[in-house]
């Protein structure tokens, strides 16, 4: 079983009325899209990140996002005029070995641990007859 995340992050956060987009916003010393990231970035049962944010934004996040604050192994995709077409390139990111995907949203990086835990295992198979069906968390 292989868990995938995709962190759309692709917004521009209109309501903030900031200069920066919200994801990049410092929340204790640190940008708020390096919290979410570190809330799947550990652990062991997630296979790959796909990190979806907007075209313009690519070689920034890869230098003051991932390198900066050791992300590796996570994918950077450009993404959509819409949060769909933005999710959707970061579905197409994955490789076919990936069986479930999380999808959580960039700057929301305050999700409880129990909650995260329970989607997980949620995703990990059951003995006997049995469908899944995909998780979505807002």
């Amino acid at each position: 079983m292989n868990i995938g995340v995709i962190i759309p992050a692709a917004g521009r956060g209109t309501r903030m009325k900031s200069n920066i987009n919200k994801q990049y916003i410092k929340l204790l010393n640190k940008p708020v899209i390096t919290h979410t990231l570190d809330l799947f970035y550990n652990d062991e049962r997630i296979k790959d990140i796909v990190l979806v944010i907007k075209d313009t934004e690519v070689s920034y996040c890869q230098k003051n996002i991932l390198e900066k604050y050791n992300f590796n192994n996570v994918h950077i995709v450009a993404g959509g005029k819409t949060r769909k077409e933005s999710v959707f390139a970061g579905l197409m990111a994955f490789s076919p070995a990936i069986d479930y995907v999380i999808i959580h949203d960039g700057a929301r990086p305050l999700l409880n641990m129990k909650i995260r835990s329970s989607v997980i295992l949620f995703c990990i198979p059951l003995p006997g007859p049995g469908r899944r069906f995909p998780v979505i968390i807002p």
